[in-house]
């Protein structure tokens, strides 16, 4: 993704982000015009290699090896209202002084 491509995604994004914490009410019906093979291959680089497996049992290098057949895929069955989400696994993370951090989500 060229750096213009992705300085107007951000920008996008970043609007529906501020309009939610300005309008925490607000529901938004649709944002899927936001996303493409560009936005989802940006996102995966982001969560990095370390990142654990998520729920299907894929690893981010298992995904890696794939990568456009994957993301393609995905964006077909989002365009035809085909695609759902696994549900998140939640980790609880004890901290030394006894209180828990629900930070810590695995998907």
């Amino acid at each position: 993704m060229d750096i213009e491509t992705r300085r107007a995604m951000e920008t996008e994004l970043g609007f529906i982000s501020q309009c939610a914490a300005r309008e925490p009410e607000k529901k938004f019906h649709s944002i899927m015009h936001h996303v493409n093979e560009g936005s989802l291959k940006a996102n995966f680089y982001e969560l990095g290699r370390r990142r654990a497996v998520g729920v299907d049992g894929v690893s981010w290098q298992e995904y890696e090896q794939r990568l456009e057949a994957n993301i393609d895929g995905l964006v077909e069955r989002m365009r035809r209202m085909g695609y759902r989400p696994q549900p998140t696994r939640r980790v609880y993370i004890p901290k030394d002084d006894v209180r828990t951090d629900h930070w810590g989500y695995l998907q």
